[in-house]
């Protein structure tokens, strides 16, 4: 008798992965596109101070293109107060 072939399980969608494990697999993707391991620390860090503190955010965005990643933590800071506020 031959032997059973093997299937792979088919891959999860990124979005899957994402609500499973945000931060790795923001790294895993951001290793995969060859960005520098420092770049990838900086945006995780501004979109983080961009999500938590509109104070430190406009502080930050004096950094160059700093603006573009505490305005996507912004809209997420927005969107988890809007999800508060609809309870």
């Amino acid at each position: 008798m031959a032997p059973r072939k093997k299937t792979r399980s088919r891959p999860k969608k990124l979005g899957t992965r994402f609500a499973q494990n945000p931060i790795g697999t923001t790294v895993g993707e951001m290793k995969k596109l060859g960005i520098p391991r420092w770049a990838t620390k900086a945006m995780l860090l501004l979109t983080t101070v961009g999500a938590i503190s509109p104070t430190i955010s406009r502080q930050a965005n004096s950094i160059p293109l700093a603006s573009t990643f505490t305005g996507i933590g912004a809209r997420i800071r927005a969107r988890i107060l809007g999800m508060r506020r609809s309870r």
